[in-house]
């Protein structure tokens, strides 16, 4: 019998989430007598995982998007949605990564309102995102890091202007959840790796934060016992299932912490590097973990007393020493170094850093110089000769 589980839960998180062996009879059983439509990449329909999904699903759907990219923009998705028109539908069902599942939530609200508003204006609507309503979205993930299946926002990239922008409000959280391991063992080495270390940002994120609660401290903390101890035994070129278990709930985890709070200072420091450089999400955020780590310590937003569990504790005050053997044991700073050849390049972007989503989460104000620092920090190790 397959459980239906709800870890944590909190009051302001509905999403209804499902764990552990797949079952296709589940998604069977959500949309059999509902109209829906497909947000997926063409690479899930190359590697078997959307027939895997779909396989007890005997009805078509209304349109399927097969298409997203990595970091969808603002111009495809517009493209897209207007494509479908006044398409009447129950529910999306979107199956992949982040991208795949941001993506579903922009169909699931520009699809509600009937094109009668553009996704741009959406988004430039920041003090009435709270007023919009979404159709139903089922997540089903296909990497484990990014949280987006139990989250009430969407990152959609300004590639043009080279600008992150968010989709957010509570319409957003998926209605149902379906985290079914096994689909991941299919994504390339790289894109698991990069998960793995956003869902480790997350967490951190979550817990150097001033809209900390119970709730995502619990869920933070839950995170990295599991995600510490799997990230310096597991080789990501030769994940076993067990290992891709542990990711995947340590993940889910660290999702449900930021869907309470949200992200904090790795994440703002993150995104200018991804829409300047391409850089991956996940190794844009995690580079700077250990000098932040460092930072919140120095400055006395993190005390010892707060981690009783020794694996925690181990990730913010031996933080250097945790992840120098993470990032070198997984090729972190080749990975980066691909990207971002100079570190000079990086510096200059620092007036960017200060996204003012995510660094306001941080319990105090960072500066210019403060970033610099924690940049310099963060390099050394990415370009130590």
């Amino acid at each position: 019998m397959f459980a239906k589980t709800r870890i944590i839960p909190s009051e302001s998180n509905p999403t209804l989430i499902y764990f552990g062996e797949h079952n296709p009879l589940i998604l069977k059983s959500k949309i059999e007598k509902r109209k829906y439509i497909i947000v997926t990449s063409s690479s899930h329909i190359k590697n078997g995982n959307l027939d895997s999904v779909f396989s007890s699903v005997d009805k078509k759907p209304e349109a399927l998007i097969e298409n997203v990219p990595p970091n969808p923009s603002l111009d495809f998705l517009e493209s897209e949605i207007h494509k479908l028109g006044n398409l009447d539908i129950d529910v999306v069902v979107a199956v992949g990564g982040g991208s795949c599942i941001d993506s579903g939530k922009a169909f699931a609200r520009c699809l509600k309102n009937g094109n009668t508003r553009t996704l741009r204006s959406m988004l430039d609507a920041a003090q009435d995102q709270e007023s919009f309503d979404s159709i139903p979205l089922i997540a089903i993930p296909t990497t484990a890091g990014t949280g987006a299946e139990v989250t009430p926002f969407a990152t959609i990239w300004d590639h043009e202007n080279l600008r992150k922008l968010s989709l957010t409000g509570k319409d957003l959280y998926p209605e149902t959840a379906l985290i079914f391991p096994i689909l991941c063992l299919s994504a390339p080495s790289r894109i698991l790796l990069a998960a793995a270390l956003d869902a480790v940002s997350h967490a951190m994120d979550a817990i150097w934060n001033k809209k900390a609660s119970q709730f995502s401290n619990a869920n933070a903390t839950q995170a990295l016992n599991i995600l510490s101890t799997t990230l310096l035994d597991c080789d990501f070129k030769d994940l076993n299932i067990d290992e891709i278990k542990e990711l995947s709930l340590g993940s889910l985890y660290a999702g449900l912490a930021i869907s309470e709070c949200r992200t904090s200072l790795s994440h703002s420091i993150s995104y200018s590097l991804t829409s300047t450089f391409g850089l991956p999400h996940g190794i844009a955020c995690a580079f700077t973990l250990p000098a932040i780590a460092e930072y919140a310590v120095q400055s006395g937003i993190l005390t010892s007393e707060q981690f009783i569990e020794e694996k925690v504790g181990t990730m913010f005050f031996n933080s250097h020493e945790y992840f120098n053997q993470v990032f070198y044991k997984h090729g972190v700073a080749e990975i980066f170094r691909e990207f971002i050849s100079n570190q000079s390049e990086v510096f200059e972007l620092i007036s960017e850093m200060h996204h003012p989503d995510r660094a306001i989460n941080f319990p105090i104000q960072v500066t210019s110089p403060d970033l610099h620092r924690i940049l310099e920090k963060a390099l050394s190790f990415i370009f130590k000769k």
